[in-house]
């Protein structure tokens, strides 16, 4: 629970929305560059689809850190454990498809990973059902911390909202996550502005 905030956390997740802004940063130069016909933008195409891939892994890797202690809480770790998972398969999904979008992978390997390892449901899916996946876990990760006043309630509100806005990806609705980006540096730039944790009101 310390975790939740904790100033070490908060460096972390502000860094993922500041690699996030670089993602989206380069994803406008690579357009300016395609528009208007710039040969030497291109590579801020590839460059934005490993961002990408780096904002997916980092985001999995804060889904374990937040995982309750399974000492302390060990009936809401096993809980927790499964949305974990899923957040890890979406990484893994949005990682590839990153990949093989910027012309890292390519096709023959991921139809070696769908044939010969079974990936058929990772290789097979987009980025975008990668970043729905992601979804199920912001929204579960703020409301734990609502219900336990571990952070701010407008915060929490606007990750469950930004959460569910990324699982509309599942629907069709191609959303790149802005909201996410967003409540990333909120949080962030909270945990590490907090100068007492002990004794500072969380609603604030």
């Amino acid at each position: 629970m310390a975790l939740y905030q904790s100033k070490t956390v908060g460096w972390y997740i502000l860094t993922i929305g500041i690699i996030f802004i670089l993602s989206a940063v380069f994803l406008i130069i690579f357009f300016i560059g395609y528009w208007l016909e710039i040969p030497a933008l291109t590579p801020f195409g590839p460059a934005n689809d490993v961002l990408n891939a780096a904002v997916s892994i980092l985001g999995g890797v804060l889904a374990i850190i937040l995982l309750p202690s399974p000492k302390e809480k060990p009936h809401l770790f096993w809980i927790a454990l499964p949305v974990v998972a899923v957040v890890w398969i979406g990484a893994a999904m949005v990682t590839l498809d990153s990949m093989r979008m910027g012309g890292m992978i390519s096709n023959s390997t991921v139809a070696k990973l769908r044939i010969n390892y079974g990936l058929g449901f990772i290789t097979n899916s987009s980025i975008h059902i990668g970043d729905g996946l992601a979804g199920i876990w912001l929204v579960i990760v703020n409301l734990f911390a609502r219900l336990n006043d571990l952070w701010p309630r407008r915060l929490t509100l606007f990750g469950m909202a930004a959460g569910g806005i990324l699982m509309l990806n599942f629907f069709g609705m191609k959303n790149p996550g802005l909201l996410y980006m967003v409540w990333c540096i909120w949080l962030g730039k909270w945990l590490i502005q907090r100068e007492n944790l002990a004794d500072r009101p969380v609603d604030d």
